[in-house]
């Protein structure tokens, strides 16, 4: 099982239980802002700490 499979099963029973949830793919992020944001570490931070914001900063 991948980790967008699982993200979206917990999604899937967090609904079922009346919670809201959203899910937030690193990889739909990457095609929608374009995959300039990396993946090492220090560049996933400030990607989470951009989605969280809604919008990227330049760099």
């Amino acid at each position: 099982m991948g980790k967008t499979t699982l993200a979206e099963e917990v999604v899937r029973l967090a609904r079922q239980d009346g919670r809201t949830v959203t899910l937030l793919d690193g990889d739909v992020m990457r095609r929608v802002w374009g995959d300039n944001l990396g993946h090492m570490l220090e560049v996933r931070k400030k990607t989470q700490a951009v989605s969280t914001r809604g919008y990227v900063n330049p760099v």
